[in-house]
């Protein structure tokens, strides 16, 4: 059943993230096969940002895991990336 027309609206997440003290994340991500809350495996994983060139950007995120089938996700991706394809260091930071 669809939402009665006046309870639909777009939420600029953006302001309301930074209305909040700028978290990004509330809920722990849910693994949709299994029902339950995934959990964390590791903060801090550099992940390297791909263009059709080759290395773009590096992020730093968190890696969760389910529990119950193993599935794993990188959720939490900060603000900014922490090294881009045009800075001096980062050759060295994607080896």
């Amino acid at each position: 059943m669809p939402c009665p027309k006046d309870t639909r609206r777009l939420v600029d997440l953006g302001e309301y993230m930074t209305k909040q003290g700028g978290k990004t994340m509330y809920h722990r991500p849910v693994c949709v096969k299994c029902g339950v809350e995934m959990r964390p495996e590791r903060n801090g994983v550099g992940i390297l940002d791909m263009a059709d060139y080759g290395p773009y950007q590096i992020w730093d995120a968190d890696k969760y895991k389910c529990p119950e089938c193993g599935y794993e996700i990188v959720v939490g991706f900060g603000c900014n990336a922490i090294a881009e394809h045009y800075q001096g260091h980062f050759s060295m930071a994607v080896e």
